[in-house]
């Protein structure tokens, strides 16, 4: 939230719910004045649902003053806020103000020893950030006189109707504050005034173009090249050059115009009348969404629009477009097909499309090729425009190219961005205005549909909204509920967007799933509020307008939250970019007994089923109160290489930037949508329905989760790979010769099985696979099936977690026990003892494996395939070495089928790519402390990399969380992507990774595994951890079942200081791994005395014990949060340091030690302990949508000893 310094001395900067106390003591004794003048008010919720509020404060940060405005007269009661213009004008005249360009001061307090600062400058950030408020309008009672300061600003309005109304309305008009600027053709004299408002900006220009380019571009001027200034006070404050030169083919090449008309025009005097009648009156049905064409209505392929940004300078450098006025189009690229109205006295033959090559084309646009403004007045920037196109009359399109890197400012609010065509090889952006839009939200009118819209704005929807539509406009009784309502916005009488709304909004079930608390306080927003967005279609050439729309669809409809959820193959609008991106929230996983007692208590008490559905669709939101608030857009081009889990959390938290969007991000992997939809070691559907995946997961993302992200929708995918990086060029190559320019890389891929890297002999051969990735699983799989029907011999080689989960697979597509051998090499030095990081595990795996029938051998080393004259596989070859005497057997393995899944590492083409650019591989890809490579433009992250020996950091990346690794990524490279950033690193050390790592697998004889750690650098075996001095001891459980057998095996390890630090598991049933991960890093006293329980056999079976309902508050996903507020309220009391000491723990950041929880809060004063279980007791009522198996009384009550 950043602050706004003013000349004199005040601050100003958005309202927060920390300002409360602040906003309170300016009322102070003033409170019934403050009452007279604005009725009941609560200050949270006006800051909360105002569309903009204002705090002022002064230098030491005291709160100085505090105003809401609204689009509405909010605490006005007597004025319906869906109807105020019509009262406004029937009152007091003024048709001029409408709900487009003006905005209501509902409320004001200041520091009486300071208002007339604090008010000029609330004011003026008010207009400055509002840019198409006209006037501010304020209203108080007929009894109460205009206070000071706003006497000397706001002045009243005429009531025509003194007797209707006991209100009067007081204006003050945008010129006391932003002067009306005056836009005249520029003049040479100009230049000393231009000068400093371009070098506070931009040196390129001078740097490129000498001192007096801008005199120079000014004399230059001539009938297609012109320039235009704005003047304030007699001084030139801002030029726009403009030229009528533009190369119109090369931009159709590059990007997609289809929605502008190609930005041509028919040259009517090279075509008959006759054709150019049949030209006019032309549809051109394309699905997608409207454009306005002549008198009519039609559909086109959608385009991404940007949003807003902050520089103020346009340069076109290399990238000035060429001249050529007339526009000859290639025929059979632009061919239109004209289809006759249907008759039915027609035959076929006659109703056939006929097809005619289009009259030659004129340009129909002109680019502005230098653009700035004084800061001071970059609000007004828009008003160049009409200026602009009177220039050009013949001309309806204003476009401006940019270079990817360059911020987006002021004037760009108002233009479109225009979709690249995938082949383009330009190197900036497009940005289009169409002439029509120049009336901005002025032109616009937004009413609700009625059903004598459905003629003309059915056609405008996606397909299956035409029935919800003619529910919307369908007649309906006085109290009749109606669920769906329809808008319509129009200019000049002809419809340009279309909207629907779902007024049943499952808002408990969203805020379930998601963390919407994360940007709205729910006890401020009535039920009735809250509103779903079905369907929302708009012009692009008013696309710019949307968040104008929206806004009054909140005032019409009396709503003040809106969601939308994307659904699955559905098409994504064009509003998507103006509404924040929620995220999914993790539930806990809850045992069937406990689900099956919840429901029949809710059965008892009448109240609706429990809702236990996690996420499963992307959710966005939109408020009052962020509508005020145009997001920052970032077209920096972010190429990111493999989707390993620190790809994906790298992603997700770019996405989730609220006030972020990121145009431009590419994600290169094979198969690509697959991995953002499903992590690896799921099942993805289709033929691989009901059989086991190849590999095992790492569990940082669930199949749900990736689902409720959507990375898709706001990422670009590449399903290839990356063969080349040109570090100069910045750019990567393709396979097939493509380049991918980027302006940071980031490299994060997964590694991959290397069996066949170093065997020549086995390219080209069928039958043998590396298991690298998903492509090579279902290239597998596919052969499996190919060659099934025949007696096949597969071999499994390697001693990875996913060798056993390749065994699995095998098994669950009917490959026969006999049929599959798995072979094992030795064991390298250093390496881990298993990969199961417990021996007791890997025992009854491979006990299993016996019983199964199949066949384990071990100890030999894979260097040689054998083929038949078809190049399909007969036999693997392997060496043996005897340890004793060193010599070395060669052997050879029959084998129809070869899956390989070994040692893993980096790709042979990724290392080559990052090789070949002179990147520092040293074992793995070396970074810093901001996963930086050598070159400030590459950053890399996951098992790829370490960090530079300087830090002297022993943790390996395989041991950590690769979400929490992208997460920090993406917290380094923030910095340089957002411009309100100010963080600064403020350590040179490698950052601290804490998260515990999970892996899961599903192993032969449909055994469960799960083991998850914390990340310490000595602990990559179990021999390691057993004898390492920070080991405390295990607890082990093996439970026997009800018919006698062995239902598995699982071992909570603690640390000396009775911290969990990693848990294993091995059973026939699949445990809650998400709610486990929860309990890496807590003491085990809080777990119920976990140890002290064990130790007394009270708790024979750990899984069961986990899952009693008593554990489900530490399940819960915002638990950390509690323990984080708990410490940093208790952190600096002494009595709590002094309990905690004597017990003998620590209130550091590493965690508490072993002691008796409650012998610890005996010792605490009473008063002490009632507050802990208050904010325990606050915690469990916040959250009872998932904690409702608790029974804890609410805050207010005293609890009974």
């Amino acid at each position: 939230n950043s602050k706004m310094i003013t000349p004199t001395g005040v601050f100003v900067r958005r309202a927060e719910f920390d300002d409360h106390a602040g906003i309170l003591a300016l009322v102070g004794e003033e409170t019934h004045l403050v009452n007279k003048r604005y009725g009941t008010f609560e200050v949270t919720s006006l800051i909360e649902s105002a569309t903009l509020g204002i705090s002022a404060v002064d230098e030491k940060g005291a709160l100085i003053g505090y105003a809401a405005f609204f689009d509405y007269p909010a605490l006005t009661p007597a004025v319906s806020q869906s109807h105020w213009p019509e009262w406004l004008h029937d009152n007091f005249g003024h048709d001029e103000y409408a709900a487009s360009n003006v905005v209501w001061l509902s409320f004001l307090v200041t520091d009486h020893l300071s208002e007339n600062e604090v008010v000029e400058n609330i004011l003026r950030t008010a207009f400055t950030t509002l840019p198409d408020v006209d006037v501010i309008l304020f209203v108080l009672p007929s009894d109460v006189r205009l206070f000071p300061p706003l006497r000397d600003t706001f002045e009243p309005l005429h009531c025509h109707l003194p007797d209707a109304t006991d209100l009067r309305v007081f204006a003050c008009p945008r010129g006391l504050y932003l002067p009306n600027l005056l836009i005249r053709e520029a003049r040479v004299e100009d230049h000393d005034d231009l000068v400093p408002v371009f070098n506070s900006q931009s040196e390129v220009l001078t740097e490129r173009y000498g001192e007096f380019f801008i005199a120079e571009l000014i004399e230059s001027q001539d009938s297609c090249n012109r320039a235009l200034v704005a003047e304030v006070d007699g001084h030139a404050i801002g030029l726009m050059s403009v030229s009528s030169e533009i190369e119109v083919g090369l931009l159709q090449q590059c990007f997609d115009l289809r929605p502008y008309n190609d930005l041509t025009r028919i040259d009517e005097a090279a075509i008959p009348d006759q054709v150019l009648a049949d030209e006019d009156v032309s549809i051109h049905a394309v699905e997608g969404v409207i454009l306005v064409t002549g008198e009519g209505l039609d559909e086109i392929p959608p385009t991404q629009e940007a949003g807003d940004g902050t520089e103020s300078v346009v340069l076109e450098g290399e990238a000035k477009l060429g001249a050529e006025d007339e526009v000859h189009v290639d025929s059979e690229a632009t061919a239109e097909v004209e289809v006759a109205a249907a008759d039915p006295e027609m035959s076929a033959e006659q109703q056939e499309p006929k097809a005619y090559e289009r009259p030659p084309q004129l340009c129909n646009a002109f680019c502005i090729s230098v653009f700035c403004m004084d800061e001071s007045f970059e609000s007004r920037s828009p008003d160049f425009l009409h200026a602009a196109f009177a220039l050009y009359p013949d001309r309806e399109y204003a476009i401006i190219t940019l270079p990817h890197i360059t911020s987006e400012f002021g004037l760009l609010n108002c233009f479109s961005q225009v979709e690249p065509v995938p082949s383009s090889s330009f190197g900036h952006l497009l940005y289009v205005f169409h002439r029509d839009a120049l009336g901005g939200a002025a032109s616009l009118s937004i009413r609700e549909a009625d059903v004598a819209d459905s003629k003309a704005l059915v056609p405008l929807l996606p397909k299956g909204s035409a029935e919800v539509f003619s529910l919307a406009v369908a007649p309906s009784g006085p109290n009749q509920h109606r669920r769906y309502t329809a808008f319509v916005a129009e200019c000049a009488g002809h419809p340009v967007s279309l909207s629907i709304l779902d007024h049943e909004c499952p808002v408990q079930t969203l805020q379930s799933q998601y963390g919407l608390e994360d940007f709205i306080l729910f006890t401020e927003h009535a039920p009735e509020h809250h509103t779903m967005l079905h369907s929302f279609v708009v012009n692009p050439i008013f696309s710019r307008q949307s968040r104008f729309i929206l806004k009054e669809i909140f005032r019409q409809s009396h709503c003040s939250c809106m969601y939308f959820k994307l659904q699955p193959h559905s098409m994504i609008p064009a509003v998507l970019n103006e509404f924040v991106q929620v995220k999914p929230r993790r539930r806990p996983i809850t045992s069937p007994a406990l689900d099956e007692e919840l429901a029949e208590q809710r059965e008892q008490f009448g109240q609706p089923p429990r809702d236990v559905h996690p996420a499963e669709s992307p959710l966005y939101f939109l408020s009052r109160k962020l509508i005020s608030e145009p997001k920052i857009v970032s077209n920096t081009r972010i190429v990111v290489i493999g989707c390993s889990d620190a790809a994906i959390a790298f992603l997700e938290a770019l996405v989730t930037v609220p006030y972020l969007n990121f145009n431009y991000l590419y994600v290169v992997v094979p198969r690509a949508h697959e991995r953002l939809c499903w992590p690896r070691g799921t099942s993805v559907g289709g033929d691989s329905i009901g059989v086991a995946p190849f590999f095992a997961r790492n569990c940082s993302y669930t199949s749900g989760e990736m689902r409720a992200l959507s990375l898709g929708t706001r990422v670009r995918l590449v399903d290839s790979r990356v063969v080349d990086i040109d570090r100069q060029a910045k750019s990567v190559t393709l396979p097939d010769d493509s380049i991918l320019p980027y302006d940071y890389l980031v490299i994060a891929p997964d590694f991959a099985d290397q069996s066949l890297q170093y065997i020549p002999e086995a390219v080209g051969v069928s039958g043998a696979f590396s298991l690298i990735d998903e492509e090579a699983e279902a290239a597998a799989s596919a052969y499996l099936r190919s060659v099934q029907h025949l007696s096949v011999s597969v071999l499994v080689y390697g001693a990875s977690l996913d060798a056993y989960c390749i065994v699995q697979g095998l098994l669950s597509r009917g490959i026969p026990p006999s049929a599959i051998t798995m072979v094992q090499p030795p064991r390298a030095s250093g390496a881990a003892d298993d990969c199961f990081f417990d021996p007791r595990v890997a025992e009854r795996v491979h006990g299993t494996l016996e019983k199964v029938g199949i066949e384990v051998k071990f100890g030999l080393q894979l260097v040689g395939l054998d083929s038949d004259d078809a190049r399909v596989l007969s036999a693997a070859i392997f060496e043996e070495c005897d340890a004793k005497s060193g010599s070395t057997t060669v052997s050879a393995i029959p084998c129809n089928v070869l899956l390989c899944s070994g040692s893993k590492g980096i790709e042979r083409v990724t290392f080559e790519a990052i090789n070949s650019s002179s990147l520092v591989y040293d074992g793995r890809l070396v970074v810093d402390h901001n996963f930086c490579t050598n070159d400030p433009a590459v950053y890399a992250a996951g098992v790829i990399t370490k960090f530079a020996r300087r830090y002297r950091c022993k943790l390996a990346m395989d041991l950590c969380s690769g979400r929490e690794v992208g997460t920090k990524l993406a917290q380094a490279l923030l910095p340089a992507l957002d411009p309100l950033s100010t963080a600064t690193s403020a350590s040179e050390r490698a950052p601290t990774l804490v998260k515990p790592q999970m892996k899961a697998a599903l192993l032969p004889g449909g055994l469960h595994y799960l083991h998850i750690t914390s990340p310490i650098p000595v602990y990559d075996s179990y021999s390691a951890i057993i004898s390492h001095a920070s080991f405390g001891r295990e607890l082990v459980s093996e439970p026997i079942d009800a018919t006698g057998s062995d239902s598995g095996f699982c071992a909570v390890r603690l640390n000396r200081h009775g911290i969990i630090h990693s848990i294993v598991y091995l059973g026939n049933q699949p445990v809650e791994e998400e709610n486990w991960a929860c309990l890496i890093g807590l003491p085990e006293t809080a777990l119920n005395n976990l140890a002290s329980r064990f130790d007394e056999n009270i708790v024979p079976d750990l899984p069961g014990f986990l899952r009693q309902n008593w554990a489900m508050a530490l399940y819960h996903d915002r638990f950390n949060e509690f323990r984080a507020v708990l410490r940093e309220e208790f952190e600096d009391d002494k009595d709590f340091a002094e309990a905690l000491t004597t017990a003998g723990g620590s209130t550091s950041s590493c965690g508490p030690a072993s002691f008796d929880v409650g012998r610890s809060l005996k010792m605490l004063p009473v008063s002490k302990c009632d507050n802990v279980r208050r904010r325990l007791r606050d915690y469990i009522h916040a959250n009872k949508n998932h904690l409702e198996m608790y029974v804890a009384p609410s805050s207010g009550m005293r609890l009974s000893s």
